[in-house]
């Protein structure tokens, strides 16, 4: 069986300054899910600080903290205000809407 494995490291977020000022993230956003959700979709692993862009298939994020994994298991799990907020170490608030997830840091 052929491995398959697509690997995203933070590309989507200067995405736009090469092609000016149209934001191409959300065609790019919508390409991994539409590959997602085919049966034979390959391994995609992606590394972002902005949760708007993980696509809304994702079934697994691993949260990393000073080197060193801080959470693994389903995003309904980890991408809460509590995890978050100990992750970056200040108040987060994560909403859900239309399954992608957005946090924003609180005043304290």
């Amino acid at each position: 069986m052929e491995e398959r494995f697509i690997r995203e490291g933070e590309t989507l977020s200067g995405i736009s300054r090469h092609y000016g000022t149209v934001d191409t993230r959300p065609a790019c956003i919508g390409t991994l899910d539409r590959l997602l959700n085919r049966p034979d979709h390959p391994t995609i692993v992606m590394i972002s600080h902005h949760l708007d862009e993980l696509p809304q298939a994702v079934d697994q994020v691993v949260l990393l903290k000073g080197g060193r994994v801080f959470g693994d298991g389903p995003p309904a799990t980890l991408l809460t205000s509590e995890s978050l907020s100990r992750l970056w170490d200040c108040r987060v608030e994560v909403l859900r809407s239309n399954g992608r997830y957005v946090a924003s840091v609180q005043e304290r």
